[in-house]
Parts: C-alpha cells; structure tokens; sequence
C-alpha cells in the first residue's frame, strides 16, 4: 500500500518496567493518519547483537498510540484501560534489558528507533523509559537529540501507580509548523486592587484583523476573584502584533492565599495560526495575615491545597510523632476547632524533626505549605518554619472510624487525621520485609478476578477499580527500606514464632492516615489494644481423611547447583531442606508431586529424597521420569515405599514440542501408577495412577493470540494446550495400569474459572478442594494456594477422574506459606539470618494441596451434622449404597442435592439400614436422619 503524506508511525517511547517480573516493559507507538500496522514489524536487537527478533504488529488505527506490551495486566494498572491505552498488542519479546535497540520498518526498511545504536551495549534505559520529543520523528534510525532520556534506574522501587505517573505515555504530539499566538504574563494581580493583564502575541503579522478566543482557568475564580472585562476575547487589527488581556481583581474577604489564573488560547479567526498557547498569573491574597487559622483551610476540599506556596500559621495538637521516622509529625485540630465540611482535613503533616515534640502537644506553627510527594504539608526549619510549644499532655482529637472501600477523594478528607480502622483483614504482607508495611481490606482478603468470574477485559477493568478502592496500607511509621527489626502494627517485632499472617483480621489499632508513595498509609500511633484473629496459623497437617494421602508440593527452586535460580550458598540450601523436609515429613504423604527442582540428572532430587528418608521415619524412593524436559527445572513423583510400589511405566508428556519442549513452554508432565502394598491398608492391592504438572506460568507473554487481556494473563493459550493435550495422553493410559482411578496434582498456574482449568473439567475430572472441600473463600473454592499483588486465588490442584472421584475423603491446601512473611523462608540477605526457623512455615510461596483417598470397597464413615452428639454414622457399603450405622431406632430419612431439593424419602431401621443412590448422577448430595429422641442428623456424601 501506499501511505498518503501525513500517514506514518512513530516510536515515541520505550518503558523498562521494575514490578515484579520487570513488568511492564512496552513500546509506544504513535500513528499519524491511518495506517494498518500489519504492514510493520518491531525488531528488536538484543543486547549487543545484530541480528534481530521480529515482532509483528496488526490492526488500523488513526490519529492514535498504540503499545506493544509486556505484561498486560501490569501495564493496565500503571496506565488503566481508557482510551489509547486500549490499543494493546501483547508480546513477550519486549523485553529490553536497558541496552536493546528497538527498531520500526516496512519491506526491510527500518523506518525509525529507539533505544540506542544497534550493536551498542550501553545502557540508556534500564528501570527507566525513554520519550520522543513533540514533532519529532520518524527519524530512520537512532537520534538521541530527539529523545528524553532521564537516565538509568528512574523508575526503582516504584509502585505501578508511580511508573504510570512518571512516565508520559500519551503526551507526545505532532503538528504542521506555522505562524502561532503567545502568550505571556504581563503583570500578577493582588488583593485589594492591583489589577493585571496577560499579553496575546502573533508570530508574524496578520494581513486582516483576527479575533483570539481564549478561556481563563487556575484555582482563582472569575466572578468571584477577578473580572475580564474582554469577556474572552480580544481583536488584534491587520498589522499588529500584539494586544493585552486586561483583568480586574476582586478585593474578598475569603482567606484564599495566593491563586493562579491561566490564559489558554482556544480559537483563532485565521486558522493558519496554532492554538493551545498558555500562560499564568498570579492573584496575591490580603486575607492570611499572620493569626492562626484552621488546618482545614490549609487542606481545601481537593487533594492539593488552596494555600500551597504560602506562609500560614496554625496551632494543633500532635497526633503523631514521627520525627525519628518519617522526618516530621502530625497536628490535628482540636475538636471544639474543626469545622462542619465533611471534604476538607483537620490534620496536616508538619516536615520538622526538630523541636522535639511529643503526642499531646499543643503546638504553633508558622510555616510554608507545600505538597510533597502528594501529600499536602507544612515544610519545616529548613525553610524559615516557627515551631512553638504552647502546652503538653492536652486532650486528643476524637479518632475517625475508617471503613473500606473507599475512594482516595474521600480518604484525602482525612488526610492527617487520626483514624482508627474498623473490619479490616490483612490482605498482603509482601511488602512487610523490605518496606515494613501491609495491605489491608474490608472484611476478608481480595480475590483475583479469574478465581471466581470468566475471563471479560471490560469486566476486570470495573473489578480492578473496586478493590482499588478496598485497599489501604498500614505503615511502621519509619522511612527507607530494609529496617531492623520489622516492626508489627501491634507494636512488636516480627519472629519466626510471631504468628502474623495474611487473612488475619487486626482490630484496636490507632494511627494517623498520611500519603507517601502514591498510597494512603495508616502510620500506627496506638498499638497496646491491637488484636490479630482469624486464619490461624496451622499446627499440623491437615485432616483429609482416608487411608491414602497424596500430596502436590511447589517447593519454590529447589537447587543444589548454588547461585542459580535457588540457594546461594550450601548454608541456604541446608536452610531450604531443613523446611521443606519439615513439612514433608509433617504431612506424611504416601505419594507427593514436586514441582520446582532442579533439573540436573536428579542429583537434586536424589538429596531431597535422601533427607526425606534420614528424617521422616520412612524410606522415601523417586519415580525416574523418562523424560524431565529441557527446562532448568522440573517436576517429580517421589513415594513412600513402604506403603506403595510403582505399578506401571512411568510415562512422560513431551509432545507436541510447541506445548512441553524450549523457552515459554510448559514442563513436561510425569505419571505413574502406584500400588497399595501396606497390608494394613483397607486400600491394600488398589492402584492408583498420579500425573503431576507444571504449566507455563504467567510471568512473561507468548504473543498475541495466546496471552489473554480479560484475566487469564500471559500465555493462556500456551497452558490451555497443554491441558488438553494431557487429558488426551492420560485416556490413552499411558503406564499401561488399565485402572482408571486417575489424580492430576500441580501447579497449573491458572485460576479456577479459566480455561485450562475448564478443559481438566470437561474431560470429567473434579476440583477435589470443592468436591469435598469447605466450600469457603474465596467464591466457594476453599483455601487459596496462591498470593500475588495482594490478590488470593488457587493455581494449585487435585483433580481426579470420575472413577476416583467418589474414593477423595477430604482435599484442601494447607496454608503454610502463601500467608506467610517472605522472610521467614530459607535466605539470609536482608535480615533473614535472623528470623529463621528450620520448620515448615514459608517453605514455598505456593500452599501444598494434600488429598485424602480411600481406595477399598467401603471408604470411611461419614461424620454427622447433628448439633447434639449424635452415635449415628453413615457408611459407604457398595458402589451406590450406604448404611446407617449405630441406628438404634426406626427413623426416617431424605436425600436432597445441593439446592435442598427432595430426592428421595424413606424409612430405616437398625435391622434395614441401607440406602442407596442408583439412579443419581455424580454430584454432591445430603443424607438427612430424622431418628426420634436426637437432633436431625445431615451427611454430605458423594457419588
């Protein structure tokens, strides 16, 4: 095709994201008229090499950026999903390390770049970004002077929300050259009557007079502040150059401090010449003088304040002493001095850490306000402040009951307050360990989206921004990063034995609500009363029931090749398997699917299992895969083989090789069949087939078509694949067990509602955790087994065929990691060396899911609902039948499904107890008794 003058596309910018995973790293790209870019393609030339990777581009835009991006779901909550940055093309190979050229062409012409020289190995952009300056480009190549470049490591340590602040995706722009309209300040207005006046200026002189319209906006208001008796127009006659804009001020008596009036030009009767120019006044306020006045008047009604940039005085309690922190303290006014506007603060941070002040103080201070880092402010002695002590031990402001959700517009109206948080959970503790802070919400923890809801982009948008507004920090009260000890919100220090998880609920804490960091932080000021309830920490493993116990385990890079992708040295991997044998040898599993080991020919799997053996009481023996895969790590099947034997072939999953062989590929999944060899064992003789998996994560994309933008994350299509691809080798019988009793464990590294996970479903395997799980959080599905960004979901499962299915006892994860402080785990950078103990707390990031299975003719009594002890049992006693047992009397039952609705009624008596469920299909049902003299008895049972 052939592009018209004004059709062309343009690199404007390139981003190296710092979240987790480097995310988001994207390209900008901005289209001048309309272009199809299926005509283009992005070559990227990594690190210092020549030869390019080829990133393809598609869709027609006009007049629009478009963004080539890695990590979607970052970049949507660093820039949001509005507008241009809709315009996503997904690609995992925007990956650049600081020094990859990124180069635009069309038919092998490279057209424009960014990045740098191709071949050059100097860094221009790590943890950074560069941007195109305004009409400039396309370039051909790479030209430095036509780029912003502020330098390497800009953008460390920031939030999501900070590097979409930072970085001005979208503002690049482009216009023809010609003549324009300037405006300039004249002279600043002040109160009582010093009037002002901007100047409206021609690049070059009109041949007829022209008419320049213009609108006047800034934080003094026309009417009330000033006048402009041109009413937003003036006329510059044929020849003239220049013509002012006269405005008139306004002598109020409102205390306003110094305001702004801009001048913006908005039309021009001869449209040769540019609009858009800006300019702004000042208005110099006769109102402050120099006696106190209300902090709410400094705070305004909006997140920036009326009076920034001027010298006010106000005398307030102190709230919050944070001088050896934070810098500085908090005052609030006393609550005979608030006022009645439910928008506007009484408290305000005072930058000073000196004098020395305590809480209770009553203080005057005379100072600059400014907003720092968002946060509205009184700049302390370095800036000439008057810091006096008027009083101490005085009466505290009343606290402010602070309940989630709430948006950041209402929370300013209680910025520098005392607050005290009610019905809040803690949600994360990741950044506990480095920051000293946590995320808190309302009522139990967020949830990720696809956990409990289809994969919708518009959906996830409106879900994202809800809990956005569920979420606020409670801080330490200290700055900088990496501070010991770690300190609690109950005032204590964190220890391996402190029990303080994620999902517990905190109560009877005090602080002061302050920003910093782009977040609103709660910073403790009252800890004695702090209580910590709910999702206790467990003790011992958990009861799952039957007489076969199989386990899925993340044993989060379990390396003996020191300095790689796990331990750096021997002392840390001691520490690692010190943990992670705790935990094995805690569940006491017959058959356990590890994921995450080195592999390395099993020399780290071959210790592992040693360890397990030396430590548990049981000789422990590894399932030899096959075929382990290409992969640095992979999955393994380890039993004890004093209760079971390998029965069939151990078979591996290794085709097709786009799914399971080479970079951005799943592990190749291993199966086996084992045999119940304890002849104590009601199960004794059965056989059983695992196939434990790793799929692909979601950390870095496979490319447009595979990774999905609604939820699902990167590579969706990559582990959708691979699911079905397993579901279709397992039905071949791969170990050759001819038993079709089947149990697919793993790390699947997607959510319950997507569509890997409903691939496992519609082949007619069932999500143990809620076939026989407690059906609690999240949505029903049980214990999470898995955190990210303070978002709780499962991407680890049991999942078992439908022959199997009605063998599972019980099934959950066992939450030992994912709600731990990451500290407490095996390293000993930061502090780690210190808060350690060799147990099973923190031994992954990821939560095991431990399985309960009877596999013999008659499974395990089921318990009774009853609320008074009731001796009445119910028992499996066939394929489709059970029997009361210990029924003493004549008694009627009923059998419901899950929405209570009547299936079936009888009568049983001690002599003719059985019941049965043929005819039913599989599914979850209730047996209700109703035996005369004891409380109506319910059993949940299965088929």
């Amino acid at each position: 095709m052939s592009l018209a003058a004004q059709d062309r596309v343009i690199l404007t910018g390139l981003l190296d994201g710092t979240a987790p995973g480097a995310k988001p790293r994207a390209i900008e790209l901005y289209v001048d008229g309309t272009v199809d870019l299926g005509d283009y393609v992005i070559q990227r030339y990594a690190n210092t090499g020549t030869e390019p990777t080829g990133i393809a581009l598609s869709g027609t835009y006009t007049d629009a950026f478009v963004y080539v991006v890695n990590g979607t779901d970052e970049f949507a909550q660093a820039f949001g999903t509005a507008g241009d940055f809709a315009n996503i093309i997904s690609s995992g190979t925007v990956s650049g390390n600081g020094n990859d050229a990124f180069a635009l062409s069309r038919n092998g012409t490279i057209l424009d770049q960014v990045g740098g020289e191709i071949g050059d190995d100097t860094d221009l952009y790590t943890d950074s970004y560069l941007y195109r300056t305004d009409n400039t480009g396309p370039d051909g190549g790479w030209v430095a002077a036509n780029w912003t470049i502020p330098g390497n490591d800009v953008l460390d340590n920031k939030s999501l929300a900070e590097i979409g602040a930072l970085v001005p995706f979208g503002s690049y722009r482009v216009g023809a050259v010609g003549p324009s309209v300037a405006v300039s300040p004249t002279a600043d207005l002040g109160e009582p009557e010093k009037n002002g006046a901007f100047t409206l200026t021609l690049s070059e002189p009109a041949a007829q007079s022209v008419t320049i319209t213009y609108e006047l906006g800034g934080t003094a208001v026309a009417g009330t502040d000033f006048t402009d008796p041109q009413s937003g127009s003036v006329d510059i006659p044929a020849g003239t150059l220049s013509v002012p804009v006269n405005l008139t001020v306004i002598d109020d008596k409102t205390i306003e401090g110094t305001e702004t009036i801009e001048l913006t030009v908005t039309a021009v009767t001869d449209a040769r010449y540019a609009t858009g120019a800006t300019a702004t006044l000042s208005l110099t306020d006769d109102d402050l003088g120099s006696d106190p006045i209300g902090i709410h008047l400094v705070q305004g009604t909006t997140d920036v304040s009326p009076l920034a940039g001027n010298t006010v005085t106000v005398q307030a309690v102190v709230v919050g002493d944070f001088q050896a922190g934070l810098g500085g303290f908090y005052l609030q006014e006393e609550d005979a001095d608030a006022d009645l506007d439910s928008l506007t603060s009484e408290g305000i941070f005072v930058f000073a850490s000196s004098p020395d002040v305590n809480i209770g103080d009553l203080v005057t201070v005379t100072a600059v306000v400014e907003e720092r880092f968002n946060q509205t402010q009184l700049r302390g002695g370095d800036a000439g402040a008057m810091i006096t002590i008027e009083a101490v031990n005085v009466g505290m402001p009343t606290a402010v009951n602070l309940a989630l959700p709430s948006s950041d517009d209402r929370l300013e109206a209680f910025e520098g307050m005392r607050v005290s948080p009610v019905n809040m959970v803690i949600t994360s503790v990741d950044g506990l360990e480095r920051f000293g802070e946590i995320e808190v919400t309302s009522d139990e923890r967020l949830v990720q989206f696809t956990e409990c809801n289809e994969p919708n982009a518009t959906a996830l948008a409106a879900f994202i921004a809800t809990q956005e507004n569920d979420v606020v920090v409670i801080d330490d009260g200290r700055s900088g990063t990496n501070l010991r000890p770690i300190l609690l919100p109950t005032g204590d220090p964190l220890s391996a034995r402190t029990e303080f998880r994620a999902g517990q609920r905190i109560s009877g804490l005090t602080g002061v609500l302050g920003y910093g960091f782009n977040r609103y932080r709660i910073q403790p000021t009252e800890t004695d009363r702090v209580t910590l309830s709910g999702n206790e920490r467990p003790t011992d493993a958990p009861d799952v029931g039957g007489n076969l116990r199989v386990v899925s385990a993340n044993v989060l890079n379990y390396f003996t090749t020191l300095g790689s992708r796990g331990a750096d040295t021997e002392g840390e991997l001691q520490r690692q398997e010190a943990k992670i044998v705790a935990a094995m040898c805690a569940l006491e599993a017959d058959i356990i699917g590890l994921i995450e080991i080195e592999n390395n020919d099993n020399v780290a799997l071959a210790r592992l299992v040693d360890s397990l053996s030396v430590h548990c009481g049981s000789r422990y023996r590894y399932v030899v895969s096959p075929n382990p895969g290409e992969d640095q790590i992979m999955v393994a099947l380890v039993y004890r083989s004093d209760r079971v034997e390998e029965s069939g072939t151990a078979a591996a999953l290794a085709t097709p090789a786009s799914l399971f062989v080479g970079p951005g590929t799943n592990r190749v999944p291993l199966a086996q069949t084992f045999r119940v060899i304890d002849s104590t064992s009601p199960s004794f003789g059965e056989t059983l087939t695992v196939c434990v998996n790793h799929l692909k994560s979601k950390g870095s994309g496979c490319g447009d078509g595979d990774d999905d933008s609604g939820g699902a994350g990167n590579c969706n299509g990559t582990r959708t694949g691979a699911a079905r691809a397993i579901t279709e080798w397992l039905a071949t019988d791969p170990t050759g067990s001819e038993d079709s009793d089947v149990l697919i464990i793993g790390d699947l590294n997607s959510y319950r509602m997507e569509d890997p996970i409903d691939v496992f479903l519609q082949a007619g395997y069932q999500n143990t955790k809620t076939l026989v799980g407690d059906g609690k959080f999240p949505c029903g599905g049980g214990p999470p087994s898995y955190v990210f960004g303070g978002r709780w979901g499962s991407l680890d499962y049991a999942l078992a065929s439908p022959s199997l299915a009605r063998h599972i006892t019980g099934a959950t994860a066992w939450t030992v990691n994912a709600p731990e402080p990451e500290i407490l785990d095996y390293n000993t950078e930061d502090g780690g060396a210190h808060i350690y103990a060799a147990d099973f707390y923190r031994f992954s990031d990821h939560d095991p899911i431990v399985v309960g299975i009877d596999l013999g003719q008659i499974v395990n009594k089921v318990p009774n609902g009853a609320g008074t002890a009731s001796p009445v049992e119910l028992q499996r006693s066939g394929e489709s039948s059970y029997t009361f047992v210990n029924m003493v009397r004549r008694s009627e039952y009923l059998i419901t499904n899950a929405a209570g609705q009547v299936l079936h009624r009888g009568v049983a008596t001690p002599l003719a107890g059985t019941i049965s469920t043929v005819g039913l299909p599989a599914g979850i049902y209730f047996v209700v008794l109703r035996e005369p003299g004891v409380e109506i008895a319910t059993f949940k049972v299965f088929k």
